[in-house]
């Protein structure tokens, strides 16, 4: 979580032997875990990779407390041509939802979709699952999260 380099990437050809292959993220100036207690930090980071561009994705999550009725999370995005790197600065995408991934569209269009934690009181938490249309030229969420499910 709250540990560098951080993100660690492991390879297996028969999913029985594992090795570390890489670190996503290597540079402690890019994300700033130093304040952060134990256990919170880098959060549920998913890997994907668009083919259309050639290009992988992670998307992590950085958790600062959890110490209200809300889950206090920042949600990143980095690319890379290479699994190995050199990673792109991470791009802010949002504070609304936690556990994010991104979703590649036949058409071209990405999305990024997360975990909406419920606040009120009596509810089931977490919450909905929300989606959220993401610009990579603009480098830059569109509108607003819809709940999707």
């Amino acid at each position: 979580f709250e540990w560098f380099p951080g993100i660690p990437v492991y390879h297996s050809r028969d999913l029985k032997n594992w090795e570390l292959y890489t670190h996503v993220l290597t540079d402690d100036e890019k994300v700033d875990l130093k304040k952060l207690p134990s256990a919170k930090g880098v959060w549920a980071p998913c890997l994907t990779y668009c083919e259309q561009e050639d290009m992988f994705y992670v998307v992590y999550g950085v958790m600062n407390s959890m110490n209200a009725r809300y889950f206090d999370v920042d949600n990143f995005m980095i690319c890379a041509k290479d699994i190995k790197g050199p990673w792109s600065e991470p791009v802010y995408l949002h504070s609304s939802g936690f556990d994010a991934s991104m979703f590649h569209d036949t058409n071209g269009k990405k999305y990024i979709v997360s975990l909406e934690w419920e606040t009120r009181e009596g509810y089931e938490k977490p919450g909905a699952i929300c989606m959220v249309e993401y610009d990579p030229e603009k480098k830059e969420i569109v509108g607003y999260p819809k709940r999707i499910w």
